[in-house]
């Protein structure tokens, strides 16, 4: 169930068991993940009064007087920045006892840019509420600057660690194409590779380095008779959740998005990096994901 697991499975137990509710807010770095999050959820909240909510910059505004009885919230980095700017008094009422930050350790590649979202986090102790950083992929050093940066430094519990990481079960294969020819070369594998695929109920995600090419790669595909959908930060909300749920479903056999760090899916049996990648980190963190 992966680290989802601490905030779906605690509200769900203390639900269970008719223990005062705890209402907690989950801050991701991806839309992508969010729409995907929330369908899990509320898929195991199913015959609960667990209600679920999901708020990105796009729908801040309109969504922060609706969610005030919410238990479980997701909300983008962005938005959250913009709530603790904007709709301080509104954050403090909903009566927050957790705040779960995932996926932390991109805050350290980010926190250079002055005009970052991931500022919002900077102190966000003074919320008065559980802070707890949700990450597999750091070390103790940066552990402690993650820590200092939200204000918790003098009060931090660490549990597990780097080295206590899983080493995913994965075969890497290097393949050589020219810049002109790689979204035809990515499109033949996949159609190559395909049927067997969908033999065995499996999906295929090709993750690419800018938004045109997971646009174009998926529309070659697309012209060659088998459907393929591409997901970036240009999906509306909408495209968004409804292309999450049909993946996570099987409908759909290619998926085509950049780097997206959280994106699971357990029909992924193949993932296509195009292009190139960020580091060998983020090659390693995608493929364990999928």
């Amino acid at each position: 169930y992966g680290k989802s697991g601490l905030w779906n499975f605690t509200l769900l137990a203390r639900s269970i068991c008719g223990s005062k509710r705890q209402r907690s807010i989950v801050i991701c770095p991806y839309n992508a993940v969010l729409a995907q999050q929330k369908i899990k959820s509320k898929h195991y909240f199913a015959g609960t009064n667990l209600t679920v909510y999901c708020i990105t910059s796009s729908t801040l505004e309109k969504m922060v007087n609706l969610v005030i009885g919410f238990d479980l919230l997701y909300i983008s980095i962005d938005a959250f920045n913009t709530l603790r700017q904007s709709y301080i008094h509104e954050l403090e009422s909903w009566g927050v006892k957790v705040i779960y930050i995932d996926e932390f350790h991109l805050c350290l590649g980010e926190t250079y840019r002055h005009d970052t979202s991931w500022q919002g986090l900077r102190n966000v102790k003074a919320l008065n509420t559980k802070i707890v950083i949700v990450t597999a992929t750091t070390n103790v050093t940066a552990t402690k600057m993650i820590a200092a940066y939200v204000g918790i430094q003098e009060n931090i519990i660490t549990i597990g660690g780097a080295s206590s990481y899983t080493v995913p079960n994965v075969a890497f294969t290097i393949r050589d194409s020219s810049n002109a020819n790689l979204l035809n070369d990515v499109a033949n594998h996949v159609k190559q590779r395909l049927p067997t695929s969908l033999l065995q109920n499996k999906t295929i995600h090709i993750i690419t380095v800018s938004k045109e090419e997971a646009v174009n790669v998926a529309r070659i595909i697309n012209e060659s008779g088998t459907r393929a959908e591409w997901l970036t930060s240009d999906c509306t909300e909408h495209e968004r959740v409804s292309r999450m749920a049909e993946w996570d479903d099987g409908k759909i056999p290619v998926l085509a998005s950049t780097y997206c760090v959280g994106l699971d899916n357990a029909k992924v049996k193949e993932v296509i990096i195009m292009g190139g990648c960020r580091s060998a980190a983020d090659v390693f963190a995608e493929c364990r994901k999928d």
